[in-house]
């Protein structure tokens, strides 16, 4: 069963110079930082340390990201009535797709997506499905 983790903050503190962020007491935190600068390392490199992200995060957080692009300018697109800027919104669908599409592939290559080929067979299946949920949606 996971822990829940305290919350590290404590919120009345906020602004006082007292205010202890991390959850512990001086005397741990200053013991920390003597150990740390002792190692010849300075505060702020440990705590790089500490939040470094891998590619993995970060090339996962670009694609979700410019998932919900796509999806706020598909939206967008139905939405506008003026040609000029609906054309402007699909142009930057489109490259925002291909930039998600460059995403997925780095991500694929580098296995941090994993993906199957689809057979004839789930192709036909996912047909199906779809043609059944577009009869079931314009049918009423």
């Amino acid at each position: 069963m996971k822990k829940n983790k305290p919350n590290p903050m404590n919120f009345k503190d906020i602004g006082s110079k007292n205010a202890n962020y991390t959850g512990r007491s001086n005397s741990e935190t200053d013991e920390e930082e003597t150990t740390s600068k002792t190692k010849g390392r300075t505060d702020l490199e440990a705590a790089y340390d500490n939040v470094a992200l891998e590619d993995t995060d970060i090339a996962t957080d670009i694609l979700t990201s410019q998932k919900g692009l796509c999806k706020m300018y598909g939206t967008a697109i139905t939405e506008v009535s003026c040609p000029n800027l609906r054309n402007l919104l699909h142009n930057q669908f489109s490259e925002c797709a291909d930039d998600q599409f460059h995403t997925f592939q780095y991500m694929n290559e580098n296995g941090m997506y994993p993906t199957e080929d689809a057979t004839t067979e789930k192709m036909n299946e996912a047909k199906q499905t779809f043609a059944e949920k577009e009869q079931e949606t314009f049918s009423k």
